[in-house]
């Protein structure tokens, strides 16, 4: 016989199998033009607190204190090729995204270390036609000998790019942001990032090989692959370049190499639009203050 339902126990309610990342509802404080984001606290329920604005050119992040044994950016072959020493500055400071997509499918993406505990990519790599279920962050790569899949706990891209009403909207605005548990710094450093004007841009455009792309392409599966190029482009929003890449690439940060062989972010890898032509995110004055606010 069945047994009659008890009307006075509310029904269990059917949630969600994983929580997605983002929340419509909650919003940072104002930033200068152009960038939001719906980012929230590691765990919690409260808006980020955004930092006071600080006036560009931005220093950014000085690397903390370590053995930073910097690969000379004249090492660097003008075609793609592997990593030698992943496991050293600034390759370990580059990382493997491994992603399940909102449809169940493997993917991957490339990212950097930003702050001690937070990563950034590109905004597809983390919402592609809905939130990623899951992502893992392997640093420099499975043959640097760091940390390996550690399992990210909260991710978010920009306004811009979940709702942005054109297509160059979206794009511009194509950035993400990951954040694990733990503190990376006892295994890497975060690279520094910095905005620079069209002018200082221009400059380094003028230069040889100056520019290099680092990531970790679907095809060889499992490689860590760079190549160094010259800078072709400047516009409002993006920088282009003669790089060579690859699908699995998106997230990986446009490196400028200055005449001292140290390294500095300056776009973020996004988009192959043609042969070995390349765009980057450029970090603009909006752009660095989102992330000043996303570094935790």
């Amino acid at each position: 016989m069945a047994r009659k339902a008890d009307s006075s126990v509310a029904p269990k309610p059917r949630g969600p199998r994983w929580r997605p990342r983002g929340n419509e509802g909650l919003k940072l404080a104002p930033l200068p033009a152009n960038f939001r984001s719906d980012a929230l606290t590691e765990g919690q329920g409260t808006p980020v607190a955004a930092p006071p604005f600080v006036p560009l050119p931005l220093p950014g992040l000085e690397p903390a204190a370590r053995d930073a044994r910097t690969t000379a950016f004249a090492d660097l072959s003008a075609s793609l090729s592997r990593v030698a020493r992943p496991g050293d500055f600034p390759w370990s400071a580059h990382v493997q995204l491994q992603m399940v997509g909102p449809d169940g499918a493997r993917k991957l993406g490339s990212g950097w270390v930003m702050g001690d505990k937070t990563i950034l990519t590109a905004g597809h790599c983390v919402h592609d036609g809905g939130w990623m279920r899951e992502i893992h962050v392997s640093l420099g790569g499975s043959q640097s000998g760091l940390p390996q899949r550690l399992p990210a706990i909260y991710w978010n891209s920009t306004t811009e790019w979940i709702h942005g009403a054109t297509p160059g909207q979206r794009e511009a605005g194509d950035l993400g942001v990951v954040r694990v548990a733990e503190s990376l710094a006892p295994f890497t450093a975060p690279l520094r990032y910095a905005c620079y004007d069209t002018a200082r841009l221009r400059d380094i455009q003028a230069r040889r090989l100056a520019v290099s792309v680092a990531g970790f392409p679907v095809d060889p599966w499992d490689s860590f692959l760079v190549d160094a190029g010259v800078l072709t482009g400047v516009s409002g929003d993006f920088l282009l370049y003669d790089v060579e890449t690859f699908k699995g690439q998106s997230g990986a940060p446009l490196l400028y190499w200055d005449e001292d062989g140290q390294p500095t972010v300056i776009g973020i890898h996004h988009w192959n639009v043609a042969l070995n032509r390349n765009r980057a995110v450029r970090i603009t004055e909006p752009a660095a203050a989102l992330l000043l606010n996303w570094t935790a």
